[in-house]
């Protein structure tokens, strides 16, 4: 096994926490350079027994030639699968140190680290066809927002994607450096290489499926480690971390318990779903040798959990504290990702309703416009009215004022006294005369 493909962390910690049995059988499902088997084969007998996984070619090469010692070239996602076809169930102890080794981030060509240029790759099993770039070309950009901000949660996830749809629709990224370079101008620059890392890491754990494998190992493990065996998990961020402690406080990968031990919430975990992520069937028809095995009595484990050292690669993004956060349906709204047509047609329910309630309020608006209008005509008319009352009733009382007046005439016995009109008669010889 060679030592200097990856340095163990935690070793003793590991193996202290297995409690190794000489005559028990352990598994290790990250082998890597071979530094924890190792250490497990140096604490068993001659009849104990070691099975390690592996889906890295290059972690092949470090198997050791101990016949106490078997190597599985498969995802760990199979663990029940193989250890039922090599007849080794159930079994005394289990380690996991997940994350990636030194030796796949310090190799440019396998395109893990943003340090180095290379193939846009990724892959820790070379045998599958899905690369990094072909994921960032399959995706579309809904899709790629949701892996970013779910397996690398990065700041401003619409942003970043939109900006590397915009860059492949001019061409396909195929290098990692070729990914920095269409990055630059998102990239916040105080903080690049922790940006760099989010974006990194998501996009390999999205190649690998590394959530979809951890949450078929936890739940593998229940029935393969008898009652009393040990299960020792190295986690490196907080999705990892997320769900293994949720497992281990309730015994189910999603948290479902509302509280743990210690009577804290859990928070429930929901790795992403997304069908251009998923394993083929015919990965699934490779990598299970045999048919699923009974499951085991499933007992009280002892479980512990590490930590490693602040990782070179994956440096999380501090944010600063007491700095606000928008709502995500508002950022939403803000960079035009809530405009795209997976968003339109997944809130055609709500915007819908809100189309309705903007109809309503524009037909009151109209009814109570039409009401006020037909309201100031009817005044008018009212007042038209009123000025053809006075005057008729100024006529009427003009008329009253002189009947009273004929009336008392009348009374005193006047009588109208009128001189008719004398006509008088003139002869034409006569005006013609005087003229």
């Amino acid at each position: 096994m060679a030592s200097d493909y990856h340095a163990p962390v935690l070793l003793h910690d590991c193996v202290n926490g297995l409690n190794i049995r000489p005559d028990g059988v352990y598994v290790d499902v990250t082998f890597g350079g071979g530094g924890h088997s190792r250490a497990i084969l140096e604490k068993l007998g001659p009849q104990g027994a070691l099975v390690a996984f592996d889906r890295d070619r290059d972690a092949w090469n470090n198997a050791s030639e101990d016949p106490r010692f078997t190597l599985v070239r498969s995802d760990f996602r199979w663990l029940r699968n193989h250890l039922r076809y090599l007849g080794k169930l159930p079994i005394d102890g289990l380690l996991a140190d997940l994350g990636v080794s030194s030796h796949q981030f310090d190799t440019g060509a396998r395109g893990f680290s943003f340090r180095f240029d290379g193939p846009l790759d990724m892959r820790m099993d070379a045998r599958t066809k899905r690369t990094a770039a072909v994921l960032l070309r399959e995706l579309d950009e809904t899709a790629l927002t949701g892996l970013l901000r779910a397996h690398g949660e990065v700041d401003g996830a619409a942003r970043v994607a939109r900006t590397i749809k915009q860059a492949v629709a001019q061409g396909p990224i195929t290098t990692t450096h070729q990914l920095v370079e269409v990055l630059r101008p998102v990239t916040p620059r105080r903080e690049e290489s922790g940006f760099l890392a989010q974006v990194f890491q998501a996009l390999r754990i999205a190649v690998n499926d590394e959530l979809g494998s951890l949450l078929r190992l936890l739940t593998e493990s229940a029935a393969c480690i008898r009652p009393g065996g040990r299960l020792v998990v190295i986690s490196y961020h907080s999705l990892e971390d997320r769900l293994v402690k949720n497992w281990m406080r309730a015994g189910d990968a999603g948290g479902e318990e509302k509280k743990d031990v210690y009577g804290n919430r859990i928070r429930p975990f929901r790795p992403l779903t997304n069908k251009a992520i998923q394993p083929t069937d015919e990965e699934i028809a490779r990598e299970s040798p045999g048919a699923q095995c009974p499951g085991q009595d499933r007992g009280t484990n002892v479980k512990e959990n590490r930590t490693k050292e602040e990782n070179k690669e994956q440096p999380k993004a501090s944010r600063k504290e007491g700095q606000a956060k928008l709502p995500r349906a508002l950022i939403g709204v803000l960079n035009g990702s809530f405009l795209t047509r997976e968003q339109v047609l997944g809130n055609m329910p709500f915007i819908l309703y809100v189309a309705g309630l903007m109809l309503l309020y524009i037909g009151y608006g109209y009814y109570t416009e039409r009401t006020v209008r037909d309201l100031h005509s009817t005044d008018a008319d009212l007042k038209e009215l009123r000025s053809e009352y006075i005057t008729v009733r100024s006529h009427l009382d003009k008329t009253e004022q002189q009947s009273q007046v004929a009336e008392g005439i009348s009374g005193i016995g006047l009588r109208e006294s009128r001189v008719p009109p004398r006509k008088i008669e003139v002869d034409e010889d006569q005006l013609e005369d005087l003229r």
